[in-house]
């Protein structure tokens, strides 16, 4: 029971840890575009008193609003949870040290499979939906090509007005630029191997 207690302590910690990370860092890019709070929540379209709670650390953008305010700041998300000075020589990355985005709301974990390099030309993530997707309205659009490669459950890719289903082992190849979202189609966890390429996420 002693060791169930501590688990939850140290992934509450870690959570307070990212979230916080997460505020600085999104608050230290604002300003270096001259933005103020009250303009980056009128083009990612939420109250300035939002943005302010998730500078703070006292709140945790969904992953749609995380990319929204990268957009508007002129990076990636990859870039945004990167800590500062973590740019790095060697081509691995540990799965023990994987960056993260937790989407509390939609219970999405997002992890980043590679280190911050200016120079790469791909993003390889791994998407893990951890409850059945609520039907949204909600589309990406980004410059590029995706493919993403069903790893455990079932996907629901819409592109445009298409469905498509991808069971285990399903993979799909598609231009970026055409509205798209993925969705979990299980009644159980799904995990997805998603590679962007130019890294525009």
């Amino acid at each position: 029971m002693k060791r169930i207690q501590l688990d939850i302590a140290e992934s509450y910690a870690i959570i307070i840890r990212i979230v916080n990370s997460l505020g600085n860092e999104i608050k230290r890019r604002r300003k270096s575009v001259h933005l103020t709070a009250k303009e980056l929540a009128a083009r990612i379209g939420v109250t300035s008193s939002f943005v302010s709670l998730i500078e703070n650390g006292k709140a945790s953008p969904s992953l749609a609003n995380l990319k929204k305010i990268a957009d508007a700041l002129s990076t990636t998300v990859s870039n945004i949870v990167a800590e500062e000075g973590e740019l790095e020589d060697s081509p691995v990355v540990k799965r023990i040290h994987r960056r993260m985005v937790k989407d509390q709301s939609n219970k999405i974990v997002t992890q980043i499979l590679t280190s911050p390099q200016k120079w790469k030309m791909m993003e390889p993530m791994v998407f893990r939906y951890m409850k059945t997707s609520d039907l949204t309205d909600m589309r990406y659009k980004h410059v590029g090509d995706e493919f993403a490669l069903v790893l455990r459950g079932r996907l629901k890719v819409i592109l445009d007005d298409e469905e498509y289903l991808l069971d285990f082992g399903d993979s799909i190849y598609f231009n970026s630029g055409i509205p798209h979202i993925f969705l979990n189609a299980s009644k159980g966890e799904t995990e997805v191997l998603s590679v962007n390429t130019p890294p525009n996420f």
